[in-house]
């Protein structure tokens, strides 16, 4: 199972842009105050703040150490771009007040009522996590879940481990045609609403998993995967939850709201929030989908054929003449056909090492030479040819990891492929961890450096990867 830093009922694969984390505390473009001063314990501590008057200035997640840990996680482990919330009041976790709340990250201007305090714990296109201000920082639950679907896993696909976004067959719409195909997933209740006009479906679910099979992986009682948002995250059904889903109908594809509870029998008492938070909200006009197709938006997904641009890396493009597996992250892309075997093309903008910035091909050739943690060789000049048959002047270089105790240990090479901000952690704005790479290092004209790698998870040594780098050059473009 792929996952990361939050999973919330949900799994979080792995990528993203850089933000300012600065805050408004009394934004008149959507509402809701963000707080500016506090730690997590005072926010666990805190409980249902309703009923507090005023400011709550004594909380503050922007500097408490957990939430750092998060948001420096979103600026570079999750190419999507940020959302309207995210470039107002800074990366969540972020607390707001009671008051509207306006938002189009879903694609469509979305305004809720805020009767209490709300944590945004995460903020990202066709994607929005609200979570009770007593939630310990990335808690799975209680958990309030706005996702924009565009499909979903189906009975085959729903219990498997290697299932990533970009399997799912099912279209947008297809919620309660995805429940009644699953004998594991019990409807409890089923009923329609009215919201702001318009039609809203409410499903209470239960994961059942002596009727059908189920995950495993997800401990300690296994998951199924549910629907993917076309971004970094995909929505699993754990079990020792209680689920209820809400579908609201808009022409260009449904919004879908996952109120997640923890499995406690008798206690409504959060399902019967959600329904409140649910009912005050205010859909503006139809619009479609936040991520437009023709670029690779999630950190990991896999790819029909097809010429698309990259998230990742800003001005990269890449042509598949088949289905491949793709990772990406801010300032860098790897390409495979599997999962977790095989060779892997890379691509990514070096802009530094964890010393500081480089601006030259020596100073990148030798960052790789010089560390201790990697046998390297300097294999001299290539020439390597990209999509449309520019020839690019490479320094290749060899890089393979130090073998300790008989093996060859996962490392990640000392390249930093995305801006920091003070006190972020390098090794988060780096290349994915593997035991050894073939690297050429460019220059393209506008002075960007680049490092073009092809890597593979076994004992071949990088050196003998030249004909793979050559393959994997020819299927990428940079352009304007």
């Amino acid at each position: 199972m792929i996952a990361s830093a939050l999973l919330v009922g949900l799994v979080a694969c792995v990528g993203e842009p850089d933000a300012s984390s600065s805050t408004d505390r009394d934004s008149d473009q959507g509402g809701g105050v963000v707080i500016e001063s506090g730690t997590a314990e005072q926010v666990a501590a805190a409980g249902d703040l309703s009923g507090q008057e005023g400011s709550i200035s004594v909380l503050d997640l922007k500097n408490d150490a957990v939430a750092e840990v998060l948001r420096q996680d979103r600026r570079h482990r999750y190419p999507d771009p940020l959302t309207d919330l995210e470039l107002r009041h800074g990366i969540a976790p972020q607390l707001v007040e009671r008051g509207e709340l306006t938002t189009d990250s879903l694609g469509i201007e979305l305004t809720l009522s805020l009767d209490r305090h709300w944590v945004i714990q995460e903020s990202r296109p066709g994607w929005l996590v609200f979570a009770p201000p007593s939630n310990p920082l990335g808690a799975l639950r209680p958990v309030i879940v706005f996702q924009r679907p565009v499909g979903f896993f189906d009975a085959e696909q729903a219990p498997k481990e290697e299932v990533i976004p970009g399997d799912q067959s099912m279209p947008a719409d297809a919620l309660e045609e995805w429940i009644e195909s699953l004998p594991q997933v019990e409807l409890q209740r089923r009923l329609e609403l009215e919201i702001d006009g318009r039609t809203v479906r409410r499903y209470d679910v239960d994961l059942v998993p002596a009727k059908g099979p189920i995950n495993p992986e997800c401990r300690p009682v296994g998951c199924l995967n549910m629907m993917w948002s076309g971004g970094s995250d995909w929505i699993v059904l754990r079990g020792g939850e209680r689920l209820r889903y809400y579908e609201i109908d808009d022409e260009q594809g449904p919004i879908v709201v996952i109120a997640i509870a923890i499995a406690t029998a008798g206690d409504p008492s959060f399902h019967d929030l959600a329904d409140r938070f649910i009912r005050t909200a205010r859909l503006g006009p139809s619009h479609p989908h936040p991520l437009p197709d023709g670029t690779i938006w999630s950190s990991w997904v896999r790819m029909p054929a097809g010429t698309y641009l990259a998230a990742g890396v800003p001005g990269l493009q890449l042509t598949f003449s088949r289905d491949r597996v793709v990772d990406q992250q801010a300032g860098s892309v790897t390409v495979g056909d599997h999962i977790w075997k095989g060779t892997r093309g890379l691509v990514g903008e070096l802009v530094g090492t964890p010393e500081g910035p480089i601006a030259t091909v020596e100073e990148a050739v030798a960052a790789l030479l010089n560390d201790p943690d990697w046998e390297t060789a300097d294999l001299g000049t290539i020439e390597l040819a990209d999509h449309v048959g520019t020839v690019h002047q490479a320094r290749l270089v060899s890089v393979v990891s130090v073998e300790r105790d008989g093996h060859r240990r996962e490392r990640t090479p000392p390249l930093v492929t995305a801006p920091l901000e003070v006190g972020d952690d390098p090794r988060l704005a780096g290349w994915p961890t593997m035991p050894g790479v073939l690297i050429g290092v460019i220059e393209l004209d506008d002075g960007r450096l680049f490092g073009l790698g092809a890597s593979v998870r076994s004992s071949e040594e990088p050196e003998d990867l030249t004909d793979e780098l050559i393959e994997w050059v020819a299927t990428i473009q940079f352009v304007e």
